[in-house]
């Protein structure tokens, strides 16, 4: 662990006569020697310990050089020193043991970076590290991820009378949209790496806010909030320090399962707690809908994007979803489970423009992936359910071949179905008592009546359209169809017989492609 003099200046303020440190000193030092009179080569990484019966030698030491004065004088003059990060250490201690107490510093700060690198290496909770980091830095440390979830907040310091603190121990996030849409800084505008002090507009306190960032996305926010003279900018030890912890957390960030890549809008958290089942009112749910911005909506349509190759890439995904959201005006997208998923409000009879089907397919061709959509739907009530049923008929498309890209649920509704009727009861019993009359005599007879009359019902009984299909001359199908009608003894006149028969052809091929063992 590097340290900067403005740590060291802090640990040894009690025994410091002297002090004189440059704007930003910087953490550099790693060790401490003593400084022998005459060396003429010196390590900016190095606190140099000299004698205070050996000062002379100041003048020719290097500008910016760490140095501690071991026994002060007193009437050192400044410009022996004013070019030196210099800290002089009065009292009437011995020189060794003067040096001992700058040598404990960097012992303790040993054992420190020691024992938080084991607690972030082992995966301990987010919790207990940031309590951790809290005793290192010595002022009250929060953290939250880019939804505006609180992830972890310091249990051992809290700044009494900050409001902004006191909204974080409620959980932040969507539960207090309006602080989040309030609050600065903003999280969407931070630039990587850059940390924001500032007064809180909310808490009236001074914190310092670092998004933190992953292969250029961004993870979590850590923030430092001021407890003594709370309107001053923080000490520079505490900010120094406060970047250690950082350093160290974005290390093994990714081991803390709490932490997951997003992109900072608080909708996706919102829509995600929605999608999981989290219990919540749902009053609340629609009147939340509508301060993020959404407005009034009749209705919503929930697409899912999967990518049929398995190479998942951060960078795709957002590739992919920024794409989508220009491509359907006030649609919201989200990742989830390697998968995007959109949620597209809609007003009441709005029709879809074609042209957002071919700007939809451009994206899904060039990147090998599926679109799935459902049906309108008028509540956000229902939006767990269309998941689900969207994610049910997935199996059908992968299997039954189908092209395109783009594939809307409703084409796959009565299969679903199907499969959902197969899992409280027995196929078999649903299929009509003609096909199995029709399967005997075609056994006996070494005919396929059964395959004429699928082709004939799913054509609308338009008997030149099965006849081209069926190979067979128009007259010759007429007649297959009334021999058909009176082995069965009934009409194909009759709608709800044609009906029943074609869920019957649904039933019997979802028994020979999913349920038949072979």
């Amino acid at each position: 662990m590097k340290l900067s003099m403005d740590i060291i200046a802090e640990c040894l303020r009690p025994e410091t006569i002297r002090r004189h440190l440059q704007p930003d000193t910087g953490r550099t030092l790693s060790k401490a020697e003593f400084h022998v009179p005459g060396m003429s080569d010196f390590d900016p990484g190095v606190l140099y310990m000299v004698d205070g019966a050996n000062v002379a030698g100041l003048h020719d030491m290097p500008r910016d050089t760490s140095v501690v004065i071991l026994n002060c004088p007193q009437n050192l003059k400044r410009n022996s020193f004013s070019h030196l990060n210099l800290i002089g250490l009065g009292g009437d201690r011995p020189p060794m043991e003067a040096a001992n107490g700058v040598l404990r510093v960097f012992s303790y700060f040993l054992e420190v970076n020691k024992d938080f690198t084991t607690m972030i290496q082992r995966g301990d909770p987010l919790s207990e590290v940031i309590d951790r980091a809290t005793d290192i830095v010595g002022v009250p440390l929060c953290m939250i991820d880019t939804f505006h979830n609180v992830l972890a907040l310091s249990t051992k310091l809290e700044p009494k009378g900050d409001k902004f603190w006191d909204v974080m121990k409620e959980g932040f996030g969507y539960g207090h949209i309006d602080k989040v849409q309030e609050s600065e800084p903003k999280l969407s505008e931070m630039i990587e790496g850059q940390p924001v002090e500032m007064l809180s507009n909310i808490g009236g306190n001074m914190i310092r806010v670092t998004l933190m960032f992953k292969n250029r996305q961004p993870i979590a926010a850590l923030g430092m909030h001021k407890m003594e003279d709370a309107k001053k900018h923080f000490e520079k030890h505490q900010v120094h320090l406060y970047e250690y912890v950082i350093e160290k957390l974005l290390e093994r960030l990714q081991l803390f399962s709490d932490v997951k890549v997003g992109r900072g809008l608080v909708f996706e958290r919102f829509l995600t707690d929605i999608l999981d089942g989290k219990p919540m009112n749902f009053a609340h749910v629609h009147q939340l809908f509508q301060e993020i911005g959404m407005g009034k909506v009749i209705q919503f349509q929930l697409g899912v994007i999967t990518f049929v190759e398995n190479k998942h890439k951060t960078d795709l995904f957002l590739t992919v979803l920024n794409y989508v959201e220009v491509a359907i005006p006030n649609s919201r997208c989200l990742i989830k489970d390697n998968e995007i998923i959109i949620l597209w409000p809609r007003a009441k009879g709005e029709v879809t423009d074609p042209r957002i089907d071919e700007r939809l397919i451009t994206i899904l061709t060039r990147h090998n992936c599926t679109c799935v959509w459902s049906s309108t739907f008028s509540s956000l009530t229902l939006l767990q359910k269309v998941n689900f049923q969207l994610h049910d008929i997935f199996e059908f498309i992968d299997t039954a071949g189908a092209g395109g890209t783009i594939h809307h649920y409703h084409n796959y509704a009565k299969m679903h179905a199907v499969k959902l009727l197969s899992k409280v009861t027995t196929l078999e019993t649903a299929v009509h008592p003609a096909i199995q009359i029709l399967k005997r005599h075609d056994a006996e007879k070494k005919l396929n009546y059964l395959g004429t009359l699928k082709v004939y019902l799913r054509n609308n009984c338009r008997t030149s359209v099965a006849a081209k299909i069926l190979n067979m001359h128009r007259n010759s199908l007429v007649n297959r169809i009334n021999q058909i009608e009176t082995l069965l003894g009934c009409s194909f006149n009759n709608w709800k017989l044609r009906s029943q028969l074609i869920f019957s052809f649904d039933c019997e091929e979802y028994i020979e492609r999913y349920l038949r063992v072979e």
